[in-house]
């Protein structure tokens, strides 16, 4: 049974740092070397109907960008919060979308779209093949365009692999996205969640008990 001590404190507070937020022009400066332009993920996506979701994309990546500014405003207001930590932000956006795009996108749009994002990044390079499918690993393919396609999101490469390592060990539990900061942090360290989360069979005892039940 879902614990009820998950949903923070902090979440009330969120409803009072609505507000607009003047979209920003965004730039792709991921990995840019120095003294050569950084690649932009725009160069692919510029061309209609290459996939028919980059509007879509677009709408995700802004909204990333939207949730990341009002958990700063919200900060600044009200003091550090595991609620409103960038990281934490992040993985709730894309674990929300992940699980809501099962249900309602064609889940071969997502992955090609991204898949131009990769290229146009190469500086338009043929990359191999990510050897993942979208139904078992689409937290890595959305972690990995955030990372290529939102500067604001901040992603390493090495975030991509642990955040979706985490994000998988959570749905593995059926958490709901509400609950899923409050779920990580009582699991353990994210080195803790990372671990388990590597091995397919494991189960919180929570989670066994009421299957079990």
């Amino acid at each position: 049974m879902l614990k009820g001590n998950w949903r923070l404190a902090d979440v009330a507070k969120q409803a009072k740092v609505a507000g607009s937020l003047t979209k920003k022009r965004r730039t792709s400066q991921s990995g840019a070397q120095v003294g050569k332009p950084s690649p932009s993920a725009n160069v692919a996506r510029r061309r209609p109907g290459r996939t028919g979701y980059e509007e879509e994309w677009e709408k995700f990546v802004a909204s990333v960008e939207a949730e990341l500014a009002a958990a700063f405003r919200a900060t600044a207001e009200f003091g550090k919060s595991p609620y409103y930590a960038p990281a934490n932000v992040v993985k709730r956006a894309v674990y929300r979308f992940v699980i809501s795009s099962h249900s309602k996108i064609k889940l071969s749009l997502i992955e090609r779209t991204i898949d131009l994002i990769r290229v146009a990044h190469a500086g338009g390079k043929v990359l191999r093949p990510l050897r993942k499918d979208f139904r078992r690993d689409g937290f890595f393919w959305v972690l990995t365009g955030l990372h290529l396609d939102c500067p604001a999101a901040n992603l390493r490469k090495s975030d991509v692999t642990r955040f979706a390592q985490h994000l998988k060990y959570a749905r593995r539990h059926r958490v709901p996205p509400e609950y899923l900061i409050g779920f990580l942090l009582q699991t353990g360290s994210l080195a803790e969640v990372y671990r388990r989360a590597q091995d397919p069979e494991r189960r919180e005892q929570w989670y066994l008990d009421k299957v079990n039940s």
